[in-house]
């Protein structure tokens, strides 16, 4: 007995060290993951030296990649164990689950804007978060004088055509309606009715249903008529940041009910479709092939280059161009509560002005306008909240319909004189584009919007980037005639439809929206017998999806008022059998660059490409005036990484000193003059060798390292050079 008590003891304690020492081996990983992971990142972020500096990746991939395993297979072990011990649910974590996330969401207290007291009751929360959104929503008198400015600042021009205005308006179907159910997020909380997208396609798919549904919510686009439930939402308050008990600092998001929000997705996606035209560049957010990042990456490229210009003009001592420098500013502007304080009356005016038609807009303006909100605190609904104005947060529609009412400010700025923006020089591409034309890419989709602008609505739109459209506009100015091109059926059969026709000049014709879209095999079709393309038949099934579009087009090629292009034309009459083989050489053959060469005869290395990039980037002087072999000699050498940096950095001019500081934060910095001697302008030379109150402690590094007959001035030249013979 005594013995089976033992074993079963030193089995037990067996088990908890084990237990302790799996976690403790997973601690550590974790722990030391994390720093491979930081010093990746750091890698991956470092500006200088990304040669020397990537050498290191390799092995820091490996090592995260052996932890990450190490890890995965731990815990396996440990959930293993847990199952084990606890079964497929444990009541005690999932409650601590409940119960930490209900903590999160609780609100404790608020402080009433009015009196400054704390209130942490329900009933005085309740009335503090009913009244501050009660004002919120209660729309003020908006200066008429500056709304006709805002609204005269959209263009005539920019406005969606009759034929988008009727595919807006375009009764919807329920194959329509199945297939935006399809793509709802399975995890959306559901509104007041509780029911989530997942019973609501169950529902949308039983046919009994099918034919009121397509009333309701036709009857709801037409006639701006809706269900009671669509104009109620509860409203669930999110903590962003800050004072908790200040109601500024939670987010509102709004809980409708899930036909509501597939009813706006399904809008949603119609006033997408048009938005992409009226919305200028300089809004990034919530559109098709548009990335918001991108807006960061210039803004930390032109910060960059307006610090590059501030060095040059600093070190070359130009106070001129300092002065012009000191002119420009960046002005960073963050409305408060954007989405909740559109005025709807001048939303309606701005679409008005767009073209929108006037019952969609009726529809919207409803859908937003007439709402009644019950806000969810603590899980107590408040009294009812009249919204009167602004856009709902969580709402598909509200990041489409705040581009649109936003985009008149955007327009008055720039096409404002006074504004003059932010420049940059320049840099060729001509040897890139040669590179990727001729070499690089084998796939026909490319080429495509590279040769033809007009294809570049199409499918590449989700997976443009600004460097791309950059290469493209480069493109847009090389000397072009495909008028010589000789193409095949099958490369014509791949282009766009709006590559294959023009109008034109003289010609009224208008081309349906819907052109833009086509390819000429969706409109052509090849003959095997007599080897050429002709139109498909009127009747052709797969004609219907365009609607009346292909039709339109026939007819103005058989009028005269569309015409084919010249290279397009001859593939389209009889002819002996060829190659059949996509293939856009003889595009690209008929491209130029500026003095007059072919794009075939151009030759061009990895070397010379990036002779070209380099040559549109002017160094400093300081940098051009050491040459390579001393730059590969101090990069060579036994020092930390500080010591590189701050050498490197002396010479470029990087180095921060009292003067830069002061310009850049007068505020923390009060005076431009060195902090040790109070008497002379900051500088890094000065900061480094020339300040009279660090003389000695120069002499006495120099009598320690160095030769006592070497000067300041032979150690600034030796490090400025990079030639250290004079002071070894």
């Amino acid at each position: 007995m005594y013995l089976q008590k033992t074993s079963k003891l030193l089995g037990i304690v067996a088990h908890i060290l084990g237990f302790w020492t799996i976690f403790s081996v997973s601690s550590n990983a974790r722990n030391q993951l994390s720093r491979f992971q930081s010093k990746r990142n750091k890698a991956l972020r470092h500006q200088k030296h990304r040669g020397l500096v990537f050498q290191s990746l390799d092995f820091l991939e490996s090592q995260i990649h052996l932890l990450q395993h190490s890890i995965a297979e731990i815990e396996i072990l440990k959930s293993g164990k847990h199952w084990r011990e606890n079964g497929e649910k444990s009541a005690g974590f999932l409650k601590r689950t409940a119960v930490a996330r209900e903590n999160k969401r609780s609100i404790t207290e608020l402080r009433d804007p009015i009196t400054g007291v704390l209130y942490s009751d329900h009933s005085n929360i309740s009335r503090i978060a009913t009244d501050y959104y009660t004002i919120l929503y209660t729309p003020s008198s908006p200066d008429l004088t500056a709304r006709r400015q805002l609204i005269r600042a959209i263009p005539s021009h920019l406005k969606i055509s009759t034929e988008q205005q009727e595919e807006l308006l375009a009764s919807f179907t329920i194959d329509e309606i199945l297939e935006e159910s399809k793509r709802t997020p399975r995890k959306s909380s559901p509104g007041p009715d509780g029911l989530p997208y997942e019973i609501l396609y169950l529902i949308m798919k039983f046919p009994p249903y099918q034919d009121l549904i397509s009333i309701v919510y036709n009857t709801a686009l037409t006639q701006a008529k809706f269900p009671q439930s669509w104009n109620e939402s509860i409203m669930c308050l999110l903590y962003k940041k800050g004072d908790p008990a200040d109601m500024k600092n939670y987010r509102p998001l709004s809980l409708a009910n899930t036909d509501y929000k597939l009813f706006t997705r399904i809008l949603n996606h119609r006033i997408m479709e048009v938005s992409t035209q009226l919305i200028s560049r300089s809004q990034l957010g919530f559109l098709p092939g548009r990335f918001i990042a991108e807006n960061g990456m210039i803004c930390q490229i032109l910060m960059e280059d307006a610090q590059r210009k501030w060095m040059v003009a600093e070190n070359s001592g130009n106070d001129n161009t300092i002065d012009q420098l000191d002119t420009d500013i960046g002005l960073l502007l963050d409305q408060e509560k954007a989405y909740d304080r559109v005025n709807l009356d001048y939303m309606k005016r701005v679409l008005k002005k767009f073209g929108f038609p006037t019952k969609l807009i009726n529809c919207i303006n409803k859908l937003m306008g007439d709402n009644v909100i019950r806000i969810n605190l603590n899980g107590h609904l408040s009294t009812e909240v009249a919204k009167l104005r602004g856009l709902k947060q969580g709402d598909p529609l509200s990041p489409i319909l705040y581009n649109l009412t936003f985009e008149p400010f955007l327009l008055s700025i720039i096409n404002d004189s006074q504004f003059k923006g932010y420049t940059m020089e320049s840099h060729p591409v001509s040897y890139l584009l040669s590179f990727h034309l001729r070499q690089v890419n084998n796939c026909q989709f490319h080429h495509l919007p590279m040769l033809f602008p007009v294809s570049r609505t199409q499918g590449l739109k989700k997976q443009r980037t600004g460097t791309l459209e950059m290469l493209y506009r480069a493109a847009d100015l090389l000397p072009r005639s495909f008028d010589l091109a000789t193409i095949n059926p099958a490369t014509a059969m791949s282009l766009p439809l709006l590559a294959a026709v023009y109008v034109p000049p003289g010609s009224s014709f208008s081309l349906p929206h819907k052109v833009k879209q086509m390819k000429v095999s969706d409109v052509f079709q090849y003959d095997p017998h007599l080897h050429f393309l002709h139109w498909k038949a009127p009747r052709d099934p797969s004609l219907l999806q365009w609607k009346r579009a292909p039709g339109s087009v026939f007819r103005g090629l058989t009028s005269g008022q569309l015409k084919l292009q010249s290279y397009f034309a001859p593939v389209c009459r009889p002819a002996p059998p060829i190659e059949s083989v996509v293939t856009f050489a003889p595009f690209v053959q008929q491209l130029q660059l500026a003095e007059g060469t072919s794009f075939v005869a151009a030759t061009t290395s990895a070397k010379t490409f990036r002779a070209a990039v380099l040559s549109s980037v002017l160094s400093p002087m300081a940098l051009r005036n050491i040459a390579p072999a001393q730059w590969k000699w101090f990069w060579s050498l036994s020092l930390t990484t500080i010591q590189h940096n701050m050498i490197y950095r002396l010479i470029a001019g990087y180095i921060p000193h009292r003067r830069l500081l002061h310009f850049i934060m007068p505020a923390t910095f009060a005076s431009p003059l060195c902090p040790v001697c109070l008497v002379t302008v900051d500088s890094a030379h000065h900061l480094l060798f020339d300040c009279p109150s660090k003389e000695q402690v120069r002499q006495g590094i120099i009598f320690e390292f160095l030769w006592p007959t070497t000067s300041l001035g032979d150690i600034k030249a030796a490090l400025l050079s990079l030639d250290f013979s004079d002071i070894w």
